[in-house]
């Protein structure tokens, strides 16, 4: 952190964290909509044994009023947030050691949903609800969310991620770890690449997230996506899209969450373009000072 600002010459000393994996609960509550912060608070501490499987002192609590239930007006919707305090301590205490102030904490999923805003605009979508799979391909965990109407209602981790293509390329090509990074986002390394490498890489992904669609069907009342999106630093792997498509039988884009915006003369627009599916969540969190 502390060399990537050096390099940016970015001067902001305040930063927004996000929080995900299966230590974050995130689960959206109704109450009587005549109650007032400090009642809903209460609410959740007395009945938190219901929604939170840890003891109540090691946990942060937060909540969110989101607005009136469609189905029942009297009733609000609230979104309840419990996290472990020592998984946030961690993230707070990287960011102090770089010289950052930590300014606020969320769910991973609020972040994705304020970048949504601004890909709706960009989907061709038909009458009803939209159905959007976002899959997040990180380094080491695949998470496929599913966003109905923008709002997040389902997500699923799996230990799968970019790494794996990296330690692949590494074994079969004898790679120092850089070179191997920089073939895995190039995806031309040599004649035999695509089939020997890249196409058992986004197979065993499909897989993975197709196992997350099965537990989505099951378990909800959605039964289709309209779309899947790709962020994360693996999402741009080159033949991902057209194999995710066909397996997961929907249209499959990589997501670029800097679109439609100007990039300062400062900045190296390449590269930013290059690392833009890795940082979608990143802007979602920047634009909670645009709210």
């Amino acid at each position: 952190l502390k060399r990537a600002r050096a390099r940016s010459g970015c001067q902001a000393s305040r930063a927004a964290l996000a929080v995900g994996g299966p230590g974050v609960i995130a689960r959206t509550i109704t109450l009587d909509a005549s109650l007032s912060d400090t009642d809903i608070l209460k609410r959740i501490v007395e009945d938190a044994d219901r929604y939170v499987p840890y003891p109540l002192d090691e946990v942060a609590i937060d909540f969110e009023v989101r607005g009136l239930s469609e189905q029942h007006p009297e009733q609000a919707e609230v979104l309840l947030v419990a996290c472990r305090k020592n998984d946030i301590d961690r993230l707070r205490a990287v960011l102090e050691a770089a010289c950052l102030e930590p300014t606020a904490v969320e769910p991973e999923g609020q972040a994705l949903e304020r970048m949504f805003e601004l890909l709706e605009p960009q989907l061709d979508r038909q009458a009803g609800e939209l159905v959007v799979a976002v899959a997040d391909i990180g380094a080491t965990t695949t998470t496929l969310w599913v966003l109905v109407d923008g709002r997040a209602v389902f997500s699923r981790g799996q230990p799968f991620g970019g790494r794996e293509l990296v330690k692949n390329i590494r074994e079969r090509y004898s790679l120092p770890c850089r070179q191997a990074e920089d073939a895995a986002r190039r995806g031309d390394l040599t004649t035999d690449f695509a089939e020997a490498v890249l196409r058992p890489f986004n197979e065993e992904a499909a897989r993975h997230l197709v196992r997350s669609l099965r537990f989505l069907y099951s378990s909800t009342h959605y039964s289709h996506i309209d779309r899947i999106l790709l962020i994360g630093g693996a999402a741009a792997t080159k033949g991902l899209p057209h194999t995710l498509q066909n397996a997961l039988q929907a249209p499959a884009s990589v997501v670029d969450p800097f679109a439609g915006m100007s990039v300062s003369t400062r900045a190296d627009a390449e590269s930013l373009a290059a690392d833009a599916p890795a940082l979608a969540l990143c802007c979602g969190l920047a634009m909670r000072s645009l709210r």
